[in-house]
């Protein structure tokens, strides 16, 4: 009697894979334990430990967090160049990854920016980091140092040890002008501030400030307040004491206007 085999069947027609039952006689393939996919008529070997079909998820995730940079640091008002942030996955397979290998390059991944504002000019980084570790952080600064950036953005893989968090910490407090914000690749997969329930969060200049206070006769002391680890907050790389413009909508007057300021 044959052993029992399973067919698993997915939405789509053409795509399918066999797999032997818990009943089959059959010994597993060494070297990782190896089931034939069927994809249009071929067989494809795929191993275990890394599911067939895996890497174009991560593919498209990664397209997607890579996206999402792009947009976070125009909303800051930096230039980011159109040749460094893929338009497709397939744009992004290109330039980042080796799909033969299955393989993503994120130190290839560095989005430099560059803000004109009104009183200076301002640089950032962007990085992307498989595993951060304090030699990592420390390439990391060299290399903002040596380019004069002013703020370091890095988009981690995983869990940041205790050790890095509090040098980010002790970087973000001290003298040398250079902030570094850390974000987990998961929380870019999706632009928040695209949501139809996110108000628009919009950053006043100092001198839009100033007018705002004296047009209502308030103080800034007087303003509500909102937290720098706000999501949309943290998005827009909002500092303590700086104060942003939010509009809600509204059912009666169509949008109202808040203003909060930044702790």
């Amino acid at each position: 009697m044959p052993p029992p085999v399973m067919v698993l069947c997915c939405a789509n027609p053409s795509f399918f894979f066999l797999y032997w039952g818990a009943g089959s006689n059959k010994k597993k393939p060494k070297g990782g334990a190896t089931r034939p996919l069927w994809k249009g008529g071929a067989a494809v070997m795929g191993d275990e430990s890394n599911p067939i079909g895996q890497e174009a998820l991560l593919y498209d995730k990664m397209f997607r967090v890579m996206r999402t940079v792009g947009e976070m640091m125009r909303d800051r008002k930096y230039q980011v160049a159109d040749k460094i942030i893929p338009s497709s996955v397939e744009e992004f397979k290109d330039w980042y990854a080796d799909i033969r290998d299955g393989v993503i390059y994120r130190d290839r991944m560095t989005v430099p920016c560059e803000r004109i504002g009104v009183s200076q000019r301002s640089r950032a980084m962007v990085f992307f980091s498989e595993g951060l570790s304090m030699e990592t952080m420390k390439r990391y600064h060299t290399q903002a140092t040596e380019t004069n950036c002013d703020r370091v953005i890095i988009v981690t893989h995983g869990k940041v040890n205790a050790t890095v968090k509090r040098h980010v910490d002790d970087l973000n407090r001290s003298s040398l002008g250079l902030k570094v914000q850390l974000f987990d690749e998961d929380d870019l997969v999706v632009n928040i501030t695209h949501h139809e329930l996110v108000p628009k969060h919009t950053q006043l200049e100092d001198e839009e400030v100033k007018e705002m206070l004296q047009a209502h006769a308030l103080e800034l002391g007087m303003l509500p307040r909102i937290l720098s680890t706000d999501p949309v907050a943290a998005y827009l790389g909002l500092e303590r004491g700086r104060v942003v413009r939010i509009e809600r909508k509204s059912m009666s007057a169509g949008f109202y206007v808040t203003y909060r300021q930044v702790v």
